[in-house]
This record gives structure tokens, C-alpha cells and sequence, in this order.
């Protein structure tokens, strides 16, 4: 490097030296006036970030991608001390973009069509029969995965095993398949009913019987 290329090099790095002095120099000014004029640097502050939505986003996006903890922190701070100005918000949101957040969902749902399932299933057992999957799970597991009455497994039916429970006490019985459950249903859950079904098989099994010999 000549002594030419050196003194160019010194200026320009002197040069950026006094800027960034006059940037601290403007910038400690500028938070002292914050500190002593709270209610306008306020307003002056919302003023420019409403007139620069898009300046704003880039800067917010900055500083949640250096310090993404303390972001978390903040925001899940500022909902709970802010629940209605939230709730409010929400609202405000879900009627603007209804359209878009019911494409979005649909859109979702398309790409998570086994998680929807698994969720709605659990949601009908726990707003049905009080019932959690787990709980669903370990009589599913104590019936060997059969019908409590037919015995026929799971795998040999068209759908799941249905949560048989009585209509009266909500007392759950037990995993029934369709064709059992709905039998159940047919009768009214009476005992005597039932009785008088076997009776008549019975009866008929030995008229049966009497003209086989």
C-alpha cells in the first residue's frame, strides 16, 4: 500500500468514525428526550410506525429472530395483562379475514386428514361419554379388541367399536360392535324383551327340531 492509498484509507475510516460519534451522539439525545417527554415520544413513536407498517414488520421481525425468548416472554405477558384488548382483537380479526382463516382451515384439514380424524374421535368421546382415548384404550385392551357380546374382533369389522353405556345413568358398559349396539337400542335396553327374544328362538329351535326327527 503507497502512501496515497493510506492517507485515502485513514480519511474514509476517520469519516465513518465521526458518523457513527454523531449517530450515539444523536441517538443518546434522542432517548433522552424519550425519557423526559414520555407522552409524546408516545404519540410520536405510533405516528411513525403507523405511517411505516412495513418498516415496522422488518425491525419486529429483527428483533424476535436475535432474542426469540424474551419476545415469547413479552407477548405472552402483554395477553395477559391485555385479555379483552385480545379477545377484542380476535374477534375483530375473525370477522375481517373469515374467508381467508375457512380456506386456510379446509386447507389444513386436506393435509392433516388422519390428525383431524384421530382429534374429532377424541372430542366425540369426551363430549359423549366422558371418556378420554386413553380410558377408551384400556377397555378396548381388556376386551381383547372384541365386541363384548358377539365376540367378534375389530379388525373383522367396518368401523370401531362403539362405547355401549346405559341412556339413563350415562354408566358406561362396554365396547359393543354396530349391529350389537343398535340391538341393544331396538329392545330399549329391556331385560324382558331380551328374555322373550330367546324364549322365542328357543321354541322355534325345538319345533324345529321335533320336525328334523
Amino acid at each position: 500500500m503507497n502512501i496515497g492509498t493510506l492517507i485515502i484509507f485513514l480519511e474514509e475510516e476517520n469519516a465513518k468514525l465521526k458518523h457513527e460519534a454523531l449517530l450515539w451522539r444523536s441517538n443518546e439525545a434522542s432517548k433522552r428526550w424519550e425519557k423526559n417527554h414520555p407522552d409524546r415520544a408516545r404519540k410520536r413513536n405510533k405516528k411513525w410506525r403507523d405511517a411505516n407498517p412495513e418498516k415496522v414488520k422488518e425491525c419486529d421481525k429483527r428483533k424476535r429472530a436475535k432474542n426469540p425468548e424474551k419476545y415469547c416472554a413479552l407477548k405472552k405477558q402483554w395477553y395477559i395483562n391485555n385479555l379483552e384488548k385480545k379477545k377484542d382483537y380476535d374477534i375483530q380479526y375473525n370477522i375481517k379475514n373469515a374467508k381467508r382463516i375457512k380456506e386456510m382451515k379446509k386447507q389444513w384439514e386436506l393435509n392433516n386428514a388422519e390428525k383431524v380424524k384421530k382429534m374429532k374421535r377424541q372430542s366425540h368421546l369426551k363430549t359423549k361419554y366422558g371418556l378420554s382415548i386413553q380410558e377408551y384404550n384400556k377397555m378396548f385392551e381388556k376386551q381383547e379388541g372384541c365386541c363384548a357380546i358377539c365376540k367378534r374382533h375389530q379388525s373383522s369389522l367396518k368401523g370401531v367399536l362403539n362405547v355401549d353405556h346405559n341412556h339413563l345413568t350415562n354408566d358406561i358398559r362396554g365396547l359393543l360392535c354396530t349391529k350389537c349396539n343398535s340391538y341393544i337400542g331396538y329392545i330399549d335396553e329391556d331385560f324382558n324383551v331380551l328374555k322373550r327374544m330367546i324364549d322365542y328362538f328357543e321354541m322355534y329351535k325345538l319345533i324345529n327340531a321335533n320336525i328334523t326327527n
